[in-house]
């Protein structure tokens, strides 16, 4: 691959500091490393990780590496982490120096995944002299320590956009280092359980299909700014999975079934307002609008939730609809008569849309009834996954996954979305 073919690419997989070897001393010994204390091997150890695992995902070309002291100061992100002085200073330029590891001359990356600032970030790459070794001592990914990371995470506000930030479509805000309330506690403790139970089931999807990388397999939360915003459970590789394949995962051998909150979001922001979506219409469709299409309906409502403003309507409508997938031929149309047409019909909340706060809100309250759904399956000790705003669990408990989505959601909304089996 050649600086013109790369130039632009940010296929890249993050260095992460918390990753190490089970058992690395071999793999040291043959590498000739000759680490001076345990800081350095254990900062040799995770490199060894991380150019493992970048080696599974053939989809990345670069590996992602800081070299400023200040993405290795210690926080609750980073309480496990290597060090700054043992891996930037000692251990990387040993890695160079062996031609195990090697600096690209093609750029470097801005992006903040990570969210310790907008810094630039060098590109590495894995020498085949280094992947030769590792694949000879048949590393599984049972043999990677992922260490302690954090599974509540705080993020702060997203920055405003800068020029010189353009190649960014999704800015993130910079982690905040927060102190533990019982609340925090209560959302660990849950989310360790959670986690432990998904690792006690299978979880079988073909091997020939996307993602092909499945190394990620507990999940995490993030909040914005508070812990009343946001709060998704994400992480897990499934989530990768295209919706359209979804029915082909397997857990514990058994077909699944996935069941969807039906307009979840309008019924979300109705009751926010304390208000009943049907008491003040007779659809039973909160995106069914005359002379529009649902999608475009759907899309339009979740964007003026989204939006700060309605100026930017129009341009953010059409770039999530690209997302989406939409040919460039179908975006000519004017996006005012849609908008004018969802605040006329959604008029007993007009006044909670463009407010990204309210949104935010809304995916908390989310994520907070499929916590509620979740845990009933936790106590029975049945296999079950999260989907955004719906539920993954084994076929044959179809039937009793809908009563209990049906039931929570009238218990914990005052406008009740319906529940529609996908497959």
């Amino acid at each position: 691959m050649n600086d013109d073919e790369t130039k632009d690419l940010e296929s890249v997989t993050w260095f992460d500091p918390l990753l190490s070897l089970k058992d690395p001393d071999q793999l040291i010994e043959q590498l000739a490393l000759n680490p001076k204390n345990k800081a350095q091997k254990r900062a040799a150890s995770c490199l060894l990780a991380n150019a493992y695992l970048f080696s599974l995902n053939p989809e990345k070309h670069f590996m992602v590496i800081s070299r400023r002291p200040e993405t290795y100061t210690k926080s609750r992100y980073c309480i496990d982490a290597v060090g700054f002085r043992p891996f930037v200073q000692r251990v990387l330029p040993r890695f160079e120096k062996l031609k195990l590891i090697k600096l690209l001359k093609l750029g470097v990356t801005e992006r903040d995944d990570l969210g310790v600032g907008w810094r630039k970030r060098s590109r590495y790459l894995p020498t085949k002299k280094l992947l030769k070794v590792l694949a000879s001592h048949e590393i599984t990914i049972e043999d990677v320590d992922k260490g302690n990371p954090e599974i509540i995470i705080l993020r702060a506000e997203k920055p405003r956009w800068d020029y010189r930030y353009k190649q960014e479509r999704r800015l993130t805000g910079k982690l905040i280092d927060y102190k533990d309330t019982r609340k925090t506690r209560e959302l660990r403790a849950w989310l360790d359980d959670y986690n432990s139970l998904v690792q006690s089931f299978e979880i079988d999807f073909p091997t020939h299909l996307e993602p092909k990388y499945r190394g990620a397999t507990g999940f995490h939360r993030v909040f914005n700014v508070d812990f009343e915003h946001g709060g998704r459970l994400v992480g897990h590789w499934l989530f990768n999975i295209k919706k359209e394949q979804r029915h082909l995962l397997k857990l514990n051998g058994e077909k699944v079934t996935e069941l969807d909150f039906k307009s979840m979001y309008p019924s979300l922001l109705y009751s926010v307002a304390g208000l009943n979506y049907h008491q003040f219409h007779n659809d039973a469709d909160p995106y069914q609008i005359v002379d529009f299409g649902r999608d475009l309906v759907k899309f339009g409502f979740l964007v003026a939730m989204n939006n700060k403003t309605r100026r930017g309507f129009g341009k953010a409508l059409k770039n999530r609809l690209r997302e989406e997938g939409w040919a460039d031929e179908r975006l000519n149309f004017n996006s005012t008569p849609l908008l004018n047409a969802i605040l006329y019909k959604h008029a007993p909340v007009e006044h909670l849309l463009f407010d990204k706060e309210t949104a935010n809100h809304c995916t908390y309250l989310e994520a907070t009834l499929l916590q509620i759904i979740l845990n009933h399956y936790l106590l029975w000790k049945v296999p079950v996954l999260p989907m955004h705003d719906g539920i993954i669990t084994i076929k044959s408990e179809r039937d009793r996954l809908k009563r209990v989505m049906e039931f929570e959601a009238e218990r914990f909304l005052v406008s009740v979305p319906g529940v529609e089996i996908e497959y």
